[in-house]
């Protein structure tokens, strides 16, 4: 049962800051939110049983990870520790891997799971099923950024790829996936998977910081370390490509995600770095441009290239116009890069009152947005967000004293491209150290959306449970694919819904990695207005070789956990045929419940607006029967099962049908004598008609004339010259 948690008013806050006063209120900086409901969340970490604490140098993020698909999102979270504030020896903390006990409870096994990876200083972490078995894996960044100069004591630390067994147990399998050259001494801080070849399998692009290194004149100084791209092989082991797809980039990098930003069908590369003002790279945006390589840096041609400190990025339709848009974290004042129809994006961050301005004049170094998300936490249809904000590690007291301003963000989205800062009404202030990472999920399936903060400074992790009242409803979708990678990672799902006041359209692009080192449950969160109903929900797939198919459901149940079953059409056998002959359609999950038997009713085909008959089904294989009505024409498959409706990419040309002859009359003619032939599919387009030209009848070898042709009729007469005989 939910339960409505009320806070305290904040009160009027004095600080002494560098002899100076500073008043200051949240009802006089923030804008009334006017929403009948304020998101309410409560931080239920201690009694859910998640006790994790960070000390890192920048900390780490965690990733929502179902690794032994019970349908309940499980908790990893990197261990960061790199030793106490200010003193940069890494020590051997574990890894912690949080089992969900599906009843709002979690029971720590990293241990048991083989995941703990002891002595190495890791921060970032992405899940994905790099084989396509059903089990998610793990991608770890680890490394370590240190003001040292002497070489010796740069530890060198290898990021990690750690392979889902299937029985609760993980294998680290770096080595033979050859990605040992991967981490080291260059420090990895965030990953992300996505299918960038479109093959069918999840690639791996890896955002590197900043590593000391000896100039001419002998001085160890800061250089940004370049990013690593490793291709998927298919036999789960990769190869880095970074250099041959121009997206090895030249910052440094504290965020990645892979988005389809320009709705083409294939992922590009957002690389968010940190140092930009200080004369370092800005971020990049790598579009990808299929099979045509290299990838082109086109940030500054978009907008995109904001030039700040880059900390973290989240990507989500706020305004619902069904293009993405993205948040970029930075140190003094974030960026709302709001995209139009031309994918051109504009800053938006201060008129949508999410500009975040943390940074003191007197502090500019220390007051940072990290980890970010855009999530509907109040289930009104519009995406919300949220933002850690911290310190950046080099201070011990974090968010507190002089920098009490950096408390956590919540902003409720208005409806009109505004939000309204909640923070207060929603629970989610609370910073007890320095927070960073977020992480969301809906990790005890009540329909709504969870919130998960790492902290720095041996601060306890916070776990933020929607408690939002009301009767607000929900569709969740998480996707089984058959050819896409199996999650569905880079597909973007639709919903179309209305009520009594409104149509309401949504969009949502599954991710594996964003936020800050980070990595949200990979599902798709809708939140439905009161009354709602769902039309139809769609997913463009992540289909191999760059082909485009739109999978649609109709008249989708709301309050539900929906798995959508990717229905694939691999190949259409022959490429051309008449109407009236047999078709083979070969694919994936093609039949659900009526499998490997004759006339089923739950598979339906249609073909050029004509139903075919299916008279043969398996999950693999459709064999069909065309009308002889169906029209003549270029035409896809449409194929319909209880897993939904999918228009093939391969196309089909189907024919005239072949004509039938019935009867001729008379049996014997003499030379130059006329005669009837009866039956069906005589004509086309010249039905009705004397001396058509689409029509040719030959007798014994020569040319006969035809007078008058209907669809069952053709009139002739036998020509002189032709051969007597039968």
């Amino acid at each position: 049962m939910k339960k409505l948690t009320l806070l305290a008013s904040p009160l009027i806050k004095k600080t002494n800051i560098m002899g100076g006063l500073v008043l200051s209120t949240c009802a006089l900086l923030y804008p009334a939110h006017t929403t009948a409901v304020v998101p309410v969340f409560q931080d239920v970490a201690l009694e859910a049983g998640i006790s994790h604490g960070g000390s890192g140098l920048f900390g780490g993020g965690a990733v929502w990870i179902d690794y032994n698909n019970d349908g309940y999102a499980d908790l990893f979270i990197p261990n960061e520790n790199a030793g106490p504030a200010n003193d940069f020896t890494p020590d051997t903390g574990a890894n912690r891997l949080y089992r969900n006990n599906q009843d709002g409870s979690f029971t720590e096994i990293a241990a048991q799971a083989n995941v703990e990876m002891l002595g190495r200083t890791c921060t970032g972490s992405v899940a994905g099923d790099i084989n396509n078995d059903g089990f998610d894996d793990l991608f770890v960044t680890c490394g370590f950024p240190t003001t040292s100069t002497d070489p010796a004591a740069i530890p060198s630390e290898q990021n990690a790829l750690l392979l889902n067994k299937g029985d609760g147990s993980f294998e680290d399998i770096s080595a033979r996936a050859g990605l040992l050259n991967s981490g080291g001494r260059n420090p990895s801080y965030a990953a992300a998977f996505g299918d960038l070849d479109r093959d069918g399998d999840l690639d791996l692009y890896v955002g590197n910081y900043v590593a000391n290194i000896e100039n001419a004149a002998g001085q160890r100084v800061k250089s940004c370390v370049p990013n690593q791209l490793f291709i998927n092989n298919g036999d789960s082991t990769f190869s880095e490509m970074s250099q041959a797809y121009n997206v090895a980039g030249a910052g440094c990098t504290l965020a990645v995600t892979l988005s389809d930003f320009d709705f083409d069908g294939d992922l590009d590369i957002f690389e968010v770095n940190d140092f930009a003002p200080s004369g370092f790279p800005p971020n990049a945006v790598y579009q990808n441009n299929g099979v045509i390589l290299p990838f082109t840096d086109v940030a500054a041609d978009t907008g995109l290239q904001a030039g700040v400190y880059g900390m973290g990025i989240s990507s989500g339709d706020y305004d619902n116009d069904l293009d993405l848009d993205y948040y970029i974290s930075s140190m003094g004042g974030n960026v709302l890069y709001q995209g139009d129809a031309t994918h051109i994006f504009n800053n938006v961050g201060a008129e949508a009152g999410v500009l975040d301005a943390l940074s003191h004049p007197d502090f500019p170094q220390v007051a940072v947005a990290w980890g970010s998300a855009f999530m509907d936490a109040d289930n009104d249809g519009y995406l919300d967000l949220y933002v850690a904000n911290g310190g950046t590690g080099f201070t011990a007291d974090g968010c507190t004293g002089v920098l009490a301003q950096c408390i956590n963000r919540f902003y409720q989205n208005n409806h009109n491209g505004t939000f309204s800062d909640v923070t207060f009404e929603s629970g989610t202030a609370n910073n007890p150290g320095s927070p960073l990472g977020v992480a969301t999920a809906d990790y005890d399936l009540d329909g709504d959306i969870d919130i998960f903060v790492t902290n720095l400074f041996g601060e306890r992790a916070n776990l933020y449970r929607n408690e939002t009242p009301g009767n607000p409803h929900f569709l969740q979708v998480r996707l089984n694919a058959s050819a896409s990678n199996r999650r569905g990672t880079g597909s973007k799902i639709r919903l179309s819904s209305s009520n009594a006041e409104r149509e309401t359209k949504q969009i949502r692009e599954l991710h594996a990695g964003s936020s800050h080192a980070s990595s949200h449950e990979i599902m798709a969160h809708f939140g439905l207005p009161a009354g709602s109903t769902i039309s139809n929900v769609s997913v463009e797939w992540q289909k191999p070789h760059g082909l485009k198919e739109t999978q649609v459901l109709r008249n989708v149940d709301i309050d539900q956990h929906l798995q959508i079953n990717e229905i694939d059409i691999s190949s259409i056998w022959p490429a051309s045929v008449p109407a009236g002959q047999g078709v083979i359609v070969e694919g994936k999950n093609l039949c659900r419940n009526e499998c490997n038997q004759s006339f089923p009713t739950e598979v339906q085909v249609t073909i050029n607006g004509v139903n075919a008959q299916v008279t043969w089904v398996t999950p693999t294989l459709l064999v069909l029967a065309l009308p002889d009505s169906t029209p003549a024409g270029i035409s896809s498959v449409t194929l319909t099962t209880p897993d939904g409706e999918i228009t093939s990419a391969e196309q089909l040309e189907v024919l005239a049908p072949l004509p039938v002859i019935t009867a001729i009359n008379p049996d014997t003619l003499p030379i130059g004598q006329g005669g009837f032939i009866t039956g069906q599919h005589f004509c086309l387009h010249q039905c009705n008609q004397t001396n058509p030209d689409e029509v040719s009848v030959n007798i014994n070898g020569t040319a006969a004339s035809v007078t008058w042709v209907t669809p069952t009729l053709i009139v002739f007469a036998v020509n002189a010259g032709t051969p007597q005989g039968l």
